[in-house]
């Protein structure tokens, strides 16, 4: 099997690499053929270059990860010294991540907002480029890069990387149908940390990115965002969580999240099509606290002002069907409209 640069199988070795270990389930969100990849992946761990190991994760579900092996390590030495050196190094992940179901449940959340990162175009590689990238470049911290230059380890935090964006900072995080429990108080130690390291400079908190498989895990945090006695996120005023996926469209939203100049675009053609006027964080953004305005409680009434209508992706549609429980009305917007948007 010939390993070289530009081809997807030398790919896959850098990032299983750099992350330490990389769960097989995230090669769907990579794009491309999946069926193509898998072959490619089983050619891999044939021939020595990535090793497989099955875990059992919750509810005993079997959980496949891959890790780079000694001989994988020297083929990216071959092609690729300077990748190579950032993994021997242990730059973005740590170097006894393997083994433990939780180290490894924290490297495989970490893996996917990296990916989230190559696929957006982001920055990552340290180095002058992403030290002096202008302000209208994405650029990308790992959690465990940026703890090793700019602060401590809180490893209670589900937070994964941050991007950087303009005038603002975006704390990322994977989060799955388990262990979506969250405290505050390491979340706020994070983020201060953040404020007060020279990577965020004059930027200023643009709000959480809340990374899941699929669209129907909004409607849990929703509902536990509003109950003050939850153990998972709470949607306070003080802070923002815009949910997301990893598919194309998921990440097509996110670019609006990102930047400012993409979602003003983007508005103006809603405006244009007399879809929605312009608003600071129209819904289908899905900031979870604006969408918690369309969930009332059945025990517990909020006096909240109820929207008239909401405005939503048609790949957002069954989440948003599922939270609205107070009959507001919802306008479906053709997600062709925010590839087009993008193409120009």
């Amino acid at each position: 099997m010939q390993l070289k640069n530009g081809q997807w199988g030398m790919t896959l070795l850098k990032i299983v690499g750099l992350c330490g270990e990389f769960p097989v389930r995230l090669v769907r969100e990579m794009g491309g053929y999946y069926d193509y990849r898998r072959r490619i992946i089983i050619e891999l761990v044939h021939e020595g270059y990535l090793k497989e190991r099955r875990m059992k994760g919750y509810q005993r579900k079997i959980v496949r990860s891959l890790s780079l092996t000694e001989k994988g390590r020297l083929q990216i030495r071959r092609v690729d010294p300077g990748t190579e050196g950032l993994i021997r190094r242990h730059v973005f992940s740590p170097e006894d991540g393997q083994g433990d179901w939780k180290k490894t449940l924290r490297l495989h959340r970490s893996a996917a907002c990296f990916i989230a990162a190559l696929r957006l175009g982001a920055v990552w590689r340290p180095g002058r480029e992403k030290e002096s990238a202008p302000d209208d470049q994405l650029v990308y911290y790992g959690a465990y890069e940026f703890h090793h230059l700019h602060g401590s380890d809180s490893k209670g935090s589900r937070v994964s990387g941050v991007f950087l964006q303009r005038d603002a900072y975006f704390p990322v995080c994977w989060l799955g149908t388990h262990n979506m429990f969250w405290n505050q108080e390491v979340e706020q130690n994070f983020c201060a940390q953040l404020r007060s390291s020279p990577i965020c400079g004059h930027r200023t908190y643009g709000g959480h990115i809340l990374l899941g498989e699929d669209w129907s895990l909004a409607e849990n945090l929703v509902l536990h965002g509003i109950n003050p006695r939850t153990r998972l996120i709470r949607l306070r005023d003080e802070s923002r969580f815009y949910y997301t996926t990893l598919d194309q469209s998921g990440l097509a939203l996110l670019r609006l999240v990102l930047d400012p100049y993409a979602l003003y675009h983007f508005q103006k053609t809603l405006y244009t099509h007399g879809v929605c006027a312009p608003s600071p964080c129209p819904d289908y953004l899905f900031d979870l606290g604006s969408i918690a305005e369309f969930y009332e409680l059945p025990n517990l009434r909020r006096f909240s002002i109820r929207p008239a209508e909401g405005h939503f992706f048609d790949f957002q549609s069954k989440a948003i069907e599922r939270i609205n429980n107070m009959g507001v009305k919802i306008v479906s917007i053709p997600s062709s409209w925010l590839w087009t948007n993008q193409e120009d």
